[in-house]
Protein backbone atom coordinates (compact mmCIF):
# COMPACT_ATOMS: atom_id res chain seq x y z
CA UNK A 1 0.00 0.00 0.00
CA UNK A 2 1.12 3.31 -0.78
CA UNK A 3 -0.05 4.81 2.38
CA UNK A 4 -2.36 3.50 5.05
CA UNK A 5 -2.99 7.10 5.85
CA UNK A 6 -4.00 8.48 2.36
CA UNK A 7 -5.78 5.22 2.04
CA UNK A 8 -7.88 5.55 5.43
CA UNK A 9 -8.63 9.05 4.79
CA UNK A 10 -10.24 8.35 1.36
CA UNK A 11 -12.64 5.51 3.32
CA UNK A 12 -13.46 8.54 5.79
CA UNK A 13 -14.16 10.49 3.26
CA UNK A 14 -16.52 7.85 1.40
CA UNK A 15 -18.09 7.11 4.54
CA UNK A 16 -18.67 11.26 4.80
CA UNK A 17 -19.96 11.24 1.28
CA UNK A 18 -22.63 8.32 1.68
CA UNK A 19 -23.83 9.94 4.75
CA UNK A 20 -23.92 13.06 2.86
CA UNK A 21 -26.24 11.37 0.19
CA UNK A 22 -28.80 10.77 3.21
CA UNK A 23 -29.99 14.16 2.26
CA UNK A 24 -31.10 13.55 -0.56
CA UNK A 25 -33.09 10.10 1.28
CA UNK A 26 -36.96 10.50 1.84
CA UNK A 27 -38.25 10.16 5.86
CA UNK A 28 -41.47 7.91 6.14
CA UNK A 29 -43.72 11.36 6.02
CA UNK A 30 -42.17 11.41 2.64
CA UNK A 31 -39.61 14.40 3.65
CA UNK A 32 -36.89 14.59 1.97
CA UNK A 33 -34.03 14.76 4.56
CA UNK A 34 -32.68 17.98 3.61
CA UNK A 35 -35.90 19.59 5.03
CA UNK A 36 -35.52 17.80 8.58
CA UNK A 37 -31.97 19.34 8.66
CA UNK A 38 -33.16 22.72 7.62
CA UNK A 39 -36.07 23.01 10.86
CA UNK A 40 -33.50 21.59 13.26
CA UNK A 41 -31.40 24.79 12.14
CA UNK A 42 -34.53 27.00 11.92
CA UNK A 43 -34.68 27.70 8.25
CA UNK A 44 -38.57 26.06 7.68
CA UNK A 45 -40.87 28.53 5.31
CA UNK A 46 -43.62 26.32 4.62
CA UNK A 47 -42.87 25.60 1.11
CA UNK A 48 -41.53 22.79 -0.44
CA UNK A 49 -40.03 24.60 -3.20
CA UNK A 50 -38.30 27.76 -1.64
CA UNK A 51 -35.56 29.90 -2.98
CA UNK A 52 -32.80 28.36 -0.30
CA UNK A 53 -33.80 24.56 -1.46
CA UNK A 54 -33.39 25.53 -4.86
CA UNK A 55 -30.22 26.41 -4.70
CA UNK A 56 -29.12 23.40 -2.13
CA UNK A 57 -30.15 20.75 -4.29
CA UNK A 58 -27.72 21.33 -7.63
CA UNK A 59 -25.09 22.03 -5.05
CA UNK A 60 -25.33 19.29 -2.80
CA UNK A 61 -25.41 17.35 -6.15
CA UNK A 62 -22.50 18.66 -7.06
CA UNK A 63 -20.41 18.34 -3.76
CA UNK A 64 -21.41 14.71 -3.99
CA UNK A 65 -20.11 14.11 -7.04
CA UNK A 66 -16.75 16.11 -6.48
CA UNK A 67 -16.35 14.54 -2.86
CA UNK A 68 -16.74 11.04 -3.99
CA UNK A 69 -14.45 10.87 -7.55
CA UNK A 70 -12.14 12.70 -4.83
CA UNK A 71 -12.83 10.21 -2.25
CA UNK A 72 -12.07 7.19 -4.85
CA UNK A 73 -9.27 8.69 -6.44
CA UNK A 74 -7.31 9.10 -2.95
CA UNK A 75 -8.10 5.56 -2.10
CA UNK A 76 -7.15 4.50 -5.93
CA UNK A 77 -3.67 6.18 -5.48
CA UNK A 78 -3.36 4.47 -1.94
CA UNK A 79 -3.27 0.92 -3.59
CA UNK A 80 -0.46 -0.65 -4.74
CA UNK A 81 -0.75 -3.59 -7.21
CA UNK A 82 -0.75 -7.26 -5.29
CA UNK A 83 -2.37 -5.12 -1.80
CA UNK A 84 -4.89 -7.25 -0.01
CA UNK A 85 -8.41 -8.24 -1.95
CA UNK A 86 -10.08 -6.46 1.43
CA UNK A 87 -8.54 -3.47 1.06
CA UNK A 88 -10.40 -3.17 -2.55
CA UNK A 89 -13.50 -4.29 -1.21
CA UNK A 90 -13.69 -2.55 1.50
CA UNK A 91 -14.84 1.15 -0.34
CA UNK A 92 -16.92 -1.10 -2.67
CA UNK A 93 -18.79 -2.29 0.45
CA UNK A 94 -19.41 1.65 2.06
CA UNK A 95 -20.87 2.48 -1.43
CA UNK A 96 -23.33 -0.06 -1.46
CA UNK A 97 -24.48 -0.15 1.70
CA UNK A 98 -24.81 3.99 1.72
CA UNK A 99 -27.25 3.38 -1.48
CA UNK A 100 -28.89 0.81 -0.22
CA UNK A 101 -29.28 2.59 3.29
CA UNK A 102 -30.74 5.89 1.06
CA UNK A 103 -33.18 3.60 -0.63
CA UNK A 104 -34.23 2.04 2.52
CA UNK A 105 -34.31 5.11 4.88
CA UNK A 106 -38.04 4.93 5.39
CA UNK A 107 -38.17 1.68 7.17
CA UNK A 108 -35.46 3.37 9.31
CA UNK A 109 -37.61 6.29 10.26
CA UNK A 110 -40.68 4.27 10.53
CA UNK A 111 -38.71 1.83 12.99
CA UNK A 112 -37.55 4.86 14.98
CA UNK A 113 -41.14 6.11 15.83
CA UNK A 114 -42.31 2.30 16.54
CA UNK A 115 -39.74 2.68 19.62
CA UNK A 116 -41.35 6.16 21.40
CA UNK A 117 -44.46 6.27 23.29
CA UNK A 118 -47.25 8.37 23.43
CA UNK A 119 -47.35 11.61 21.14
CA UNK A 120 -43.69 11.06 20.02
CA UNK A 121 -44.76 8.35 17.50
CA UNK A 122 -48.22 10.31 16.37
CA UNK A 123 -47.38 11.32 12.58
CA UNK A 124 -49.76 13.79 10.45
CA UNK A 125 -50.67 12.55 7.24
CA UNK A 126 -49.17 14.14 4.44
CA UNK A 127 -47.37 16.51 6.06
CA UNK A 128 -44.89 16.86 2.81
CA UNK A 129 -48.10 18.26 0.88
CA UNK A 130 -50.57 19.92 3.81
CA UNK A 131 -54.12 19.59 1.96
CA UNK A 132 -55.77 22.26 1.07
CA UNK A 133 -59.74 21.33 -0.33
CA UNK A 134 -61.70 23.85 -2.03
CA UNK A 135 -65.66 23.66 -2.07
CA UNK A 136 -68.09 24.67 -4.67
CA UNK A 137 -68.66 27.72 -2.54
CA UNK A 138 -65.07 28.87 -2.88
CA UNK A 139 -63.91 28.17 0.58
CA UNK A 140 -61.06 26.91 1.43
CA UNK A 141 -60.53 24.34 3.99
CA UNK A 142 -58.01 22.18 5.43
CA UNK A 143 -58.04 18.28 6.15
CA UNK A 144 -56.23 17.06 9.12
CA UNK A 145 -55.59 13.78 10.17
CA UNK A 146 -53.31 11.56 11.89
CA UNK A 147 -51.28 7.94 12.70
CA UNK A 148 -49.65 6.90 15.56
CA UNK A 149 -47.15 3.89 14.93
CA UNK A 150 -46.24 2.54 18.22
CA UNK A 151 -48.82 0.34 20.03
CA UNK A 152 -51.43 1.94 22.56
CA UNK A 153 -54.29 4.20 22.52
CA UNK A 154 -53.45 8.45 21.82
CA UNK A 155 -55.90 11.59 22.77
CA UNK A 156 -54.95 15.16 22.34
CA UNK A 157 -55.89 18.12 21.02
CA UNK A 158 -54.63 20.41 18.51
CA UNK A 159 -54.01 24.16 17.90
CA UNK A 160 -52.02 26.08 15.28
CA UNK A 161 -49.67 28.77 16.51
CA UNK A 162 -48.42 31.71 14.10
CA UNK A 163 -44.87 31.14 13.65
CA UNK A 164 -44.47 34.95 13.16
CA UNK A 165 -46.33 35.80 16.38
CA UNK A 166 -45.88 32.34 19.05
CA UNK A 167 -49.09 34.09 21.38
CA UNK A 168 -51.50 34.09 18.14
CA UNK A 169 -52.66 30.65 18.26
CA UNK A 170 -56.22 28.80 17.81
CA UNK A 171 -56.98 25.52 19.67
CA UNK A 172 -59.81 23.45 17.74
CA UNK A 173 -62.73 22.82 20.51
CA UNK A 174 -62.39 19.01 19.56
CA UNK A 175 -60.08 15.87 20.84
CA UNK A 176 -58.75 13.84 18.35
CA UNK A 177 -58.40 9.94 19.15
CA UNK A 178 -55.99 6.95 18.17
CA UNK A 179 -56.95 3.95 19.02
CA UNK A 180 -54.92 0.62 19.67
CA UNK A 181 -56.55 -1.02 17.14
CA UNK A 182 -54.36 -2.58 14.08
CA UNK A 183 -54.16 -1.61 10.46
CA UNK A 184 -51.71 -1.52 8.30
CA UNK A 185 -50.56 1.71 6.32
CA UNK A 186 -49.19 1.65 3.19
CA UNK A 187 -47.15 4.34 2.09
CA UNK A 188 -45.86 4.44 -1.38
CA UNK A 189 -42.32 5.81 -1.35
CA UNK A 190 -39.95 6.99 -4.14
CA UNK A 191 -39.00 3.18 -5.71
CA UNK A 192 -40.22 1.68 -2.68
CA UNK A 193 -43.70 0.97 -1.57
CA UNK A 194 -43.97 -0.03 2.01
CA UNK A 195 -46.27 -1.54 4.69
CA UNK A 196 -46.65 -0.06 8.38
CA UNK A 197 -48.48 -1.62 10.77
CA UNK A 198 -50.49 1.33 12.94
CA UNK A 199 -53.06 2.31 15.19
CA UNK A 200 -56.12 2.92 13.78
CA UNK A 201 -55.92 6.58 12.08
CA UNK A 202 -57.81 9.41 13.64
CA UNK A 203 -60.74 10.32 10.95
CA UNK A 204 -59.91 12.82 7.84
CA UNK A 205 -61.08 16.65 9.75
CA UNK A 206 -62.02 19.57 7.68
CA UNK A 207 -61.83 23.41 9.23
CA UNK A 208 -62.32 26.08 7.19
CA UNK A 209 -58.89 28.52 7.22
CA UNK A 210 -60.44 30.84 9.00
CA UNK A 211 -59.46 28.85 11.97
CA UNK A 212 -55.52 29.40 11.36
CA UNK A 213 -53.76 32.10 13.32
CA UNK A 214 -53.33 35.40 11.50
CA UNK A 215 -56.28 34.25 8.86
CA UNK A 216 -57.98 37.91 7.22
CA UNK A 217 -60.85 37.34 5.34
CA UNK A 218 -60.67 40.82 3.64
CA UNK A 219 -57.35 39.94 2.46
CA UNK A 220 -57.96 36.35 2.31
CA UNK A 221 -54.30 35.58 2.84
CA UNK A 222 -54.83 32.05 3.55
CA UNK A 223 -51.72 31.57 1.31
CA UNK A 224 -49.43 33.65 3.18
CA UNK A 225 -49.67 32.27 6.43
CA UNK A 226 -46.99 30.17 8.57
CA UNK A 227 -47.58 28.48 11.43
CA UNK A 228 -46.84 24.92 12.86
CA UNK A 229 -49.38 22.78 14.11
CA UNK A 230 -49.18 21.35 18.13
CA UNK A 231 -51.06 17.80 19.36
CA UNK A 232 -51.17 18.03 23.47
CA UNK A 233 -52.44 16.14 26.21
CA UNK A 234 -52.16 17.08 30.00
CA UNK A 235 -48.58 15.11 29.85
CA UNK A 236 -46.90 15.64 26.67
CA UNK A 237 -46.95 17.59 23.29
CA UNK A 238 -45.41 17.20 19.65
CA UNK A 239 -44.89 19.75 17.39
CA UNK A 240 -45.21 19.33 13.39
CA UNK A 241 -44.08 22.24 10.55
CA UNK A 242 -46.48 21.09 7.13
CA UNK A 243 -45.29 22.08 3.87
CA UNK A 244 -47.39 23.42 0.89
CA UNK A 245 -46.38 22.68 -2.88
CA UNK A 246 -46.33 26.41 -4.61
CA UNK A 247 -48.70 24.96 -7.33
CA UNK A 248 -51.17 25.24 -5.15
CA UNK A 249 -51.52 28.68 -5.15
Amino acid sequence: MHSKKLYWFGIGLLIFVCLLMHLFAKSLENLRMLHHVLEAFGYYTGYLDTPLTRWLWPVLVIVVLVLLLLAISMITKALEPGVKKDYKIIPFCILITGIISCLTFPSTFGLFLRVPSGLNAVMLSERHDFPLVFSDSDETSIALGFYKLSPGDAEFQVKFIDLNDSTNETTLDFTFNIDKRIRSLRRGIGLLDLWYYTGAPTRLHFFSVENLPGYDPELDNWCDLRFKIVIFNEHESKTFYPYFERYNY
